[in-house]
């Protein structure tokens, strides 16, 4: 099994990408930064702004995305707490 890290669907700012908040809650003022990904490799049911979603990422790029379950996302929402 690959690593994984949390993510969470930031929006669309351009066609056909969609960008995502990486490692959200690591590090300074909320942590993480945001990647743009081509739209293709997002699920469908994870492509609505604030989805929580598993990455996995290879070389500096994400190469899957998951959807956190509801318990997960639950458990993620709020990481510093």
């Amino acid at each position: 099994m690959q690593p994984r890290t949390r993510g969470k669907i930031f929006t669309s700012l351009k066609p056909g990408t969609i960008e995502i908040h990486v490692a959200y809650g690591f590090g300074h003022n909320n942590g993480g930064g945001l990647q743009r990904v081509k739209r293709n490799i997002v699920p469908i049911n994870c492509r609505f702004p604030n989805s929580y979603v598993w990455l996995t990422i290879e070389l500096g790029e994400i190469v899957k995305v998951e959807k956190m379950t509801e318990q997960e996302a639950m458990v993620n929402a709020y990481p510093e707490i």
